[in-house]
């Protein structure tokens, strides 16, 4: 079923990236720890989180400019 673990794959990325650690993540989801830091590790997190913070922020610097 690489579809399910796709979707969780996603869900992790996403309360990774609203500050939850990686411990937390794989607790609430129900996986091994080293699976989700090699999740982290093989998708680049800290790479797309901070690619996702920049554009939030040009977004509202935009928003509030108006």
């Amino acid at each position: 079923m690489p579809g399910a673990k796709d979707e969780l794959r996603k869900e992790a990325f996403e309360m990774f990236r609203h500050g939850s650690k990686l411990k937390d993540i794989a607790e609430q989801l129900q996986v091994p720890a080293g699976t989700v830091r090699r999740w982290k590790r093989t998708d680049k997190w800290e790479q797309e989180a901070n690619a996702h913070a920049k554009a939030n922020a040009k977004n509202d610097a935009r928003t509030n400019a108006r």
